[in-house]
């Protein structure tokens, strides 16, 4: 039987510990080169969320009041007073189209979608019948550049009985 001393190390003890060690240097390392990937990715999912949750507003919510004004609206939507899905009011995109040049890009004028103030974001609203333009709403600056911008795009029907296309960009 061999004898060993108090305070030696036996050379299997030290090589598992140098490749427990490495193993675990390898895993750590591993974890921060994917960390900053993940977070792109997670940022990109947010923001993605964002733009869909301003669409939805815009396409399937008549705003506030029912039937608002440029003077008088707490949130904007477009939807038609019917109630329809992906049915939207002319009348209220051509309010919009109106009310984007007055309000530039204001600080109250993203709260009326109810978009955090970090984002900035631009509405198209196209008449995919006729190809024409109905409203552009985007900032007049923008203010910092991001690599993050995600785009959504919606397929309407008008009141007007022609179909509409509904793009919301979000950067």
């Amino acid at each position: 039987m061999k004898k060993i001393n108090k305070g030696q190390f036996s050379y299997d003890y030290f090589i598992s510990m140098i490749i427990f060690i490495l193993f675990v240097a390898y895993i750590a390392f591993q974890i921060m080169a994917l960390r900053p990937a993940y977070l792109r990715e997670v940022r990109n999912e947010i923001l993605r969320s964002e733009s869909y949750q301003l669409s939805d507003l815009l396409v399937n919510d008549p705003g506030e009041p029912l039937n608002w004004d440029v003077a008088s609206v707490k949130r904007i939507g477009l939807s038609n007073e019917i109630n329809k899905t992906n049915y939207l009011s002319v009348a209220k995109i051509v309010k919009l189209a109106s009310l984007c040049p007055q309000a530039g890009y204001s600080t109250s004028f993203p709260q009326l979608f109810g978009v955090d103030k970090k984002y900035q974001f631009s509405i198209i609203v196209k008449n995919i019948t006729s190809g024409l333009p109905l409203a552009d709403c985007h900032p007049s600056s923008i203010i910092a550049a991001r690599a993050i911008n995600t785009s959504i795009k919606r397929v309407v029907v008008l009141d007007s009985g022609e179909y509409g296309e509904v793009t919301v960009q979000m950067w």
